[in-house]
């Protein structure tokens, strides 16, 4: 019988999230929430600012989507750079034939000495190693306490 303890999947993903600030010098929070911006795991912030920045990557990963609303395919990545750093947002999308499966989104702030390519070689690394615990179940649109 196998005694190995398991890491829970927040557990996992916090840990590869941790790994990439320290593998990614400049890099001053990580984020993962999913496609409809619910925080999921995160680095160095508290609830309420982990929060803000899931709403905010939801935010311009939805306008991105819009500008290519006629084009086949998805988003794969968004990045802003600011005079002070730099925020990425990388997509991992959910499963295109289950509509009950959303997409996940990982996101990094960084400061201006941060190499975008490094970042997004280690987001890319961060994705692979989630694997299967990228694919969310979607919300139900019903309020509770409601239906049949």
């Amino acid at each position: 019988m196998d005694t190995t303890p398991k890491r829970s999947a927040r557990n996992e993903a916090g840990g590869l999230l941790t790994d990439l600030m320290h593998r990614v010098p400049g890099t001053q929070r990580v984020l993962l929430a999913t496609g409809d911006g619910l925080k999921i795991a995160w680095t160095d912030q508290d609830a309420a600012e982990a929060d803000k920045l899931a709403a905010l990557m939801t935010g311009l990963h939805s306008l991105a989507r819009g500008a290519f609303v006629t084009a086949a395919g998805g988003v794969r990545q968004v990045a802003v750079e600011h005079d002070a750093g730099g925020l990425f947002v990388m997509s991992a999308e959910g499963d295109a034939a289950n509509p009950r499966l959303v997409g996940t989104l990982l996101g990094v702030v960084t400061t201006r000495e941060a190499s975008p390519g490094q970042v997004g070689f280690e987001m890319t690394r961060v994705i692979k190693g989630l694997g299967a615990q990228l694919a969310v179940q979607a919300r139900d649109s019903q309020p509770a306490g409601r239906g049949q």
